[in-house]
């Protein structure tokens, strides 16, 4: 199952925490994936993603913080906040201090992560570099971070988009920062306005429903739930508090709560239509149920709304091939061909596309990408009599031709295991 995180305040700044989530034909899919994503319009835009990328490489919390222009940010973050000069500055001192992106990505990276630049794309005028973070626990989170040209001409990242959040960085830290100031001035709420008002007022409810998820009291959060204002329910925040609860219920207890589950995805969407939250969410809870065919929809809508990543590419593969029907391996083998074509030197995708033609018995297919594998990305392979999962390929015309391709480029220079299948 995949696991996701939010965002934890720590020690009054924010740390970026471990977050992250009928079948469409996989021609039609693939079309829409590719069509996704825009070409990168600045070199200097692609440049400046691969500095965030080789800054989270590095490990060095110091480089990855250096990522995030931290006056144009801090900017956003306290926007409309009623604060003197004084508390500015002593308040992006202590953002200077400590803000913990740099600290905890590097932790991510230093057990196991892998942070995966897909692309650069423009929505709604904003440049924005994608990025995978594969996480050590096994689960996927995915930011886009916002390019913009400061005055001096040079690219910079100002903000952070976080798919399971479905919003900036910025939006979520000025909401905490709010909360931080309503706690010195009670009456802070009469002097704002919109969402804001709102929030501030009900600050005390919204605690005590925060609790009562942390604790998993889901019974309480839901008897207090009717008692918000109905301007606070429609707040992304508690919309995905309330799909949290209905998803930890509905796994426990189906038949009673799966109603409610519906109803809550259903309120989220209706209100935020464009956030990819609700599907990442949905698809944790379709990989509990073992509603593969499901989770393999949600991974191409996943893909999508990111703009295009191989990996969910591949986990649909993985899903439909679960089913283990006749019809649900070609679909598999469809999505994993997808998969491929979306990223040719992705090994991982060899590898699903090779099982699920074992099971398919499309020994063609199997040659052609241990060939593929060998031959043009380099992977020494082991042996493949005495493996089981090999065994009616050994047996089958196509091992010989796959030997006798072997033969023609010249030997092998080590023999290892070439990887499985991940699942």
């Amino acid at each position: 199952m995949i696991a996701f995180r939010r965002w934890m305040p720590v020690g009054g700044c924010f740390l970026l925490g471990t977050m992250l989530a009928g079948s469409a034909s996989a021609v039609g899919a693939g079309k829409a994936l590719r069509q996704f994503i825009t070409p990168v319009e600045n070199q200097k835009m692609l440049a400046c993603a691969l500095r965030i990328k080789t800054a989270v490489d590095s490990r060095n919390s110091r480089a990855i913080n250096a990522c995030l222009y931290l006056p144009m940010w801090f900017s956003k973050v306290t926007a409309g906040l009623p604060l003197s000069k004084a508390q500015r500055r002593a308040m992006y001192a202590q953002f200077q201090l400590h803000l913990g992106l740099g600290k905890t990505l590097a932790y991510q990276m230093r057990h196991g992560g892998r942070f995966t630049l897909l692309g650069v794309r423009k929505i709604d005028g904003q440049n924005r570099a994608v990025f995978r973070l594969m996480l050590p626990s096994g689960g996927v989170s995915y930011s886009e971070w916002i390019l913009v040209r400061r005055p001096d001409g040079a690219v910079v990242a100002d903000d952070i988009y976080i798919a399971m959040t479905g919003e900036l960085v910025s939006a979520t830290s000025h909401r905490m920062v709010l909360f931080y100031l309503a706690h010195d001035e009670p009456t802070l709420w009469q002097r704002l306005t919109g969402q804001a008002s709102v929030l501030v007022a009900n600050m005390a409810q919204i605690q005590q429903e925060q609790q009562c998820v942390l604790t998993r009291h889901y019974h309480a959060y839901l008897r207090a739930w009717p008692r918000l204002p109905p301007a606070l329910r429609r707040t992304r925040m508690m919309l995905q508090q309330q799909v949290t609860v209905a998803d930890a219920l509905a796994v426990a207890n189906p038949a009673k709560y799966l109603r409610l589950y519906r109803h809550a995805l259903r309120a989220y969407r209706k209100a935020f239509p464009h956030d990819a939250a609700p599907l990442l969410m949905e698809l944790d809870y379709f990989y509990t149920t073992r509603q593969f065919a499901k989770a393999a929809a949600a991974n191409l809508q996943i893909s999508k709304e990111i703009g295009g990543d191989p990996y969910q590419v591949m986990l649909a593969a993985l899903s439909e091939a679960k089913l283990n029907t006749p019809a649900a391996l070609l679909q598999a083998q469809k999505y994993a061909d997808l998969a491929i074509s979306m990223r040719p030197r992705y090994l991982q995708t060899y590898w699903v596309d090779i099982s699920i033609s074992l099971k398919r018995r499309n020994f063609r297919q199997v040659t052609r990408d241990l060939l593929t594998l060998h031959q043009v990305l380099g992977v020494a392979l082991k042996p493949l009599p005495g493996l089981p999962a090999y065994a009616g390929y050994v047996r089958s015309p196509e091992y010989a031709r796959f030997l006798a391709a072997l033969h023609h480029a010249g030997p092998t220079t080590s023999i290892a295991t070439g990887g499985t299948p991940p699942h």
